[in-house]
């Protein structure tokens, strides 16, 4: 039964280029030239870790060293509107704006729009990383 079941589950999941696209998960944008070739500048920070690896404290430590220890702004500033995750769209993180299975808006017009220095967090593969 057990087997059965999530047969019937893989079944209904999106895929792209082999690969399963999990509802609210990885936003189908990420696996295109579009995020390959988001242009790069010299001061960015791309930021990659394994899950539950420590990136979030890894990143605290860099804002804070970018912004010489203001805690003041890290206090006042979201952390979603400090960072920019490359692989999920802004409306993830919004309780109840994504349906079950709805990627949300593509997160690559906000990462452009951003002014450097910008930091990227990352848990995905190496394959997937802006050419820049």
């Amino acid at each position: 039964k057990m087997a059965e079941r999530l047969l019937e589950k893989a079944k209904r999941l999106r895929y792209q280029d082999g690969r399963a696209m999990f509802s609210g998960m990885w936003h189908p944008d990420m696996f295109t030239d579009k995020l390959r070739n988001l242009e790069i500048y010299k001061d960015d920070v791309y930021f990659s870790g394994y899950m539950r690896s420590g990136t979030f404290i890894g990143l605290e430590m860099v804002q804070l060293v970018l912004n010489n220890a203001d805690i003041e702004y890290m206090y006042k500033t979201s952390v979603h509107d400090r960072q920019s995750h490359l692989l999920l769209s802004r409306d993830v993180f919004v309780p109840g704006k994504l349906g079950p299975y709805d990627h949300g808006e593509s997160p690559i017009p906000w990462l452009t729009n951003r002014k450097p220095p910008r930091i990227f967090k990352t848990h995905g593969l190496y394959e997937y990383a802006p050419y820049g």
